[in-house]
């Protein structure tokens, strides 16, 4: 569940030497490379890393270097954590549509687990989905002071509104969760809710592809 980056130095005779850079450390494999090329390679690494670790959106560029050689950069991001708080048809659904897309997925149901073991460490994205008022509010209690990117909460407005009546949440909330897209059955409303967070996560505004100008 962490950012990595690769950088490959390559040339017309061959693969030269790679660099691994992995959450603050790093390591060399092959190593035929000049010393000052490799010393790019291991800064290219280093840059990539530290900018999946903060976009969260995986990136590769080529770098030439003297002598005939380039660096290929790729970067990878960690998959998406999601905790999801409920159990049926919908939860279900969400969990199964999140691990689709590879994400990290732990479900949790507050009405029968102790909220204290709630495993919101590393997560990203929760979203609240037990129904009944008690069990919703408890979930919310464990989740207020989570360093959270996403919080959604399922359920018309007036309902969260008393739901988050007296508790501090340090998480941005989304209430009624998901994109607006007409979802009606469990899959759909996962289909929503991930596209929502999908978009939340990678900063992007949604809206379709067609009325992007660039």
């Amino acid at each position: 569940r962490r950012a990595g980056a690769i950088a490959t130095i390559l040339s017309d005779d061959g693969l030269l030497g790679r660099y691994f850079a992995l959450g603050g450390s790093g390591r060399w494999e092959e190593g035929d490379a000049p010393p000052f090329v490799a010393r790019i390679a291991r800064d290219a690494a280093e840059a990539a890393l530290d900018e999946v670790e903060r976009t969260r959106r995986p990136a590769h560029q080529i770098l030439p270097v003297p002598d005939g050689a380039w660096i290929l950069v790729e970067s990878l991001a960690p998959p998406t954590a999601l905790l999801a708080c409920g159990r049926g048809p919908d939860a279900d659904a969400l969990a199964a549509q999140a691990e689709l897309l590879g994400w990290s997925v732990r479900q949790a149901d507050p009405r029968t687990a102790s909220l204290g073991a709630l495993p919101t460490s590393g997560a990203q994205a929760a979203v609240v989905m037990t129904h009944p008022l008690d069990p919703d509010r408890s979930c919310l209690e464990a989740l207020a002071g989570a360093p959270l990117e996403y919080l959604g909460i399922v359920g018309p407005r007036a309902r969260t509104e008393r739901l988050l009546a007296g508790l501090s949440i340090r998480a941005p909330v989304f209430a009624p969760v998901g994109l607006d897209i007409g979802a009606e059955s469990p899959e759909e409303v996962a289909l929503a809710i991930c596209a929502e967070i999908q978009e939340v996560l990678t900063g992007r505004g949604g809206g379709s592809l067609r009325d992007r100008r660039s």
